[in-house]
């Protein structure tokens, strides 16, 4: 009988093993159930007393802290709201300083740093001569900029002017009744020339960065920005092209001479990481 007894014992304790274990509760809703409190048995749960709990889902091995239906490997729920908001979260890893974020590393390793502002310069080219007589047309620059994923916010600056920038002499301005309306984008493609560059991976409506030079001027500048966002999985180089001269172009003759390159100390180009 007394062996009989002992297997009996020995099932019923297999059987737990396998099943849930509750810690305050008798009623567990996960292969591990902690009710800190011991407020949840045979009740039905609210934000309030589900918030000392932790859970360990049976199905996917989720960790709730406060919620006993984690939704991610780590899900944590403080029963705080808006008005009254409870914190759940504390990291003393001896980098924690006031206002610092936290950050992560590539292999997903994170740690409070500052606040940090990533800048992605571009790399200049030659740049071009964009002629007055060939409207449509954009021009490869040689100038590109190479980003990783993400979305990027791109800024150019380039100085447009008809100078020449060996001689620095002439009479270069534009004439009293003469401008220049010069369209610049970004494209995927390293060709020579092309009617229509634009790259996909520009965001919205506003896809070109343009700029006026006004008659009697020697020089103006293009600065503005657009939204790329690179899908690829990869970091992806964008070419930098201009040209794209049409009827806003009034009286131009000869060209403009050396744009986006290397030429004139005020160009350039740089990405910063936008949400």
């Amino acid at each position: 009988m007394k062996k009989q007894i002992l297997l009996f014992s020995i099932l019923l304790s297999s059987g737990a093993v396998f099943g849930q274990v509750g810690i305050n509760t008798t009623t567990p809703e996960g292969i591990l159930h902690i009710d800190a409190a011991k407020n949840n048995n045979n009740t039905a749960t609210t934000p309030i007393t589900i918030a000392d709990d932790v859970v360990v889902q049976s199905s996917t091995g989720n960790l709730g802290l406060g919620t006993k239906s984690p939704a991610v490997k780590l899900d944590i729920e403080t029963g705080g709201t808006l008005a009254t908001p409870v914190t759940g979260f504390k990291l003393a890893d001896g980098n924690q300083i006031n206002n610092y974020v936290l950050t992560s590393d590539n292999t997903g390793v994170g740690t409070w740093k500052p606040i940090a502002l990533t800048l992605i310069p571009g790399t200049l080219g030659a740049g071009v001569d964009i002629p007055s007589a060939q409207t449509g047309i954009y021009y490869n620059t040689g100038t590109y900029i190479d980003l990783p994923p993400g979305k990027w916010m791109i800024t150019c600056i380039m100085l447009m002017s008809k100078r020449n920038s060996i001689t620095g002499t002439g009479s270069e301005t534009t004439a009293p009744n003469e401008s220049w309306w010069v369209r610049t984008t970004f494209g995927d493609a390293n060709t020579p020339t092309s009617l229509s560059p634009t790259s996909p991976d520009i965001q919205g409506t506003s896809k070109l960065i343009s700029g006026v030079l006004v008659p009697a001027s020697y020089y103006a500048l293009i600065n503005s920005s657009i939204i790329v966002l690179n899908t690829s999985g990869a970091t992806k180089r964008y070419y930098y092209y201009a040209g794209g001269i049409s009827a806003s172009t009034v009286n131009a003759t000869s060209s403009l001479r050396d744009f986006g390159g290397t030429v004139y100390a005020e160009d350039v180009i740089y990405a910063q990481v936008v949400n």
